[in-house]
């Protein structure tokens, strides 16, 4: 049986979630559960971070303000005054919303993402793996020869437990669901390694709906417009497109975030559809001042890490041509 491992940074996605259907979410994830493997890295990662996604949000919130235009004239019309009592009454329903998020932080039963979580680890049809001294010296060893999964920027060895941990108890193929860009980047290791180790495939996705469409699931709705929404998210966010946005700005193209994300999407991995729709010069692309880089070489990155179809060997032909 294809066994599926779902990343802690899945899990902890939904508190970023704008859907308000969170349990359709677990209720796909549920439909998983015989094939689940969650080892107690995990679940220690989940629990740990959790605290401080929700007081990412009490800070994010913290910053949202009402600001009113004011002078001594606008101060005595009475539009000022209803402004105002609209300010006040945000204002107050802001303190209310942060306490809340404090109030999770301290009264856990009340979360429905901690809670959704914690119903999928303690199913009995969930396998759950231990750590053991042996799996934390492999993972120190992994670290210190710089064989991935291996991130230098987090400084602790969560990945490379996980890894050493599937290693040693898996038996079956996997699909490995995971946003971790360690495991995209080294992709060919990781596949080597697992099949040399296990004498299994390993299929990476970041993508919860791709591993239920694998075993013949039907995710929901919900599902798919959360994956949709937090990939555009995520897109923004690249440090690639960053750079690009500030390039096109510099040069006079006035694009948008979403605008960009569309165009990606619409070139279908041909540079040159995507350079003509923007209109990209060959004088633009030199003056893309980014050492090793160019921006035809961080679109082919962009591209492919978001916009490439996704194969796999579990999947149907039909699937596959979809």
């Amino acid at each position: 049986m294809v066994n599926i491992f779902i990343d802690t940074n899945i899990f902890l996605g939904l508190y970023e979630s704008n859907n308000n259907k969170v349990s359709q979410i677990f209720d796909d994830i549920t439909k998983l559960k015989k094939r689940l493997i969650i080892p107690e890295q995990v679940y220690d990662e989940f629990l740990r971070n959790r605290d401080s996604v929700l007081q990412k949000q009490i800070n994010s919130s913290n910053k949202n303000k009402v600001e009113i235009h004011t002078t001594a004239l606008i101060r005595h019309m009475e539009e000022y005054d209803n402004l105002k009592t609209i300010k006040d009454d945000f204002d107050e329903k802001n303190k209310l919303l942060i306490q809340k998020l404090k109030d999770l932080q301290t009264h856990s039963d009340d979360d429905p993402i901690l809670n959704g979580f914690l119903d999928i680890y303690n199913s009995k049809d969930v396998k759950k793996i231990k750590r053991t001294e042996t799996i934390i010296q492999k993972a120190k060893d992994r670290m210190l020869m710089g064989n991935p999964p291996i991130d230098k920027k987090k400084g602790t060895i969560g990945d490379q437990i996980i890894w050493e941990t599937l290693l040693e108890n898996l038996n079956d193929d996997v699909i490995f669901v995971t946003e971790d860009n360690t495991y995209v980047n080294h992709k060919l290791f990781i596949e080597n390694e697992f099949l040399n180790v296990v004498g299994k495939k390993i299929f990476i996705t970041d993508r919860v709906s791709v591993a239920l469409k694998q075993v013949n699931e039907t995710p929901s709705e919900a599902l798919i417009e959360f994956e949709k929404t937090k990939k555009s998210k995520d897109f923004i966010e690249e440090d690639e497109i960053k750079d690009l946005l500030a390039h096109f700005e510099t040069e006079g193209i006035d694009i948008s975030p979403n605008l960009l994300f569309f165009l990606f999407k619409y070139s279908k991995d041909n540079y040159n559809v995507f350079k003509e729709e923007i209109g990209i010069t060959s004088e633009i692309e030199k003056r893309y001042q980014k050492p090793f880089h160019s921006i035809h070489s961080d679109y082919i990155t962009i591209y492919r890490k978001y916009f490439n179809p996704e194969h796999s060997p579990y999947m149907k032909k039909e699937d596959n041509k979809s």
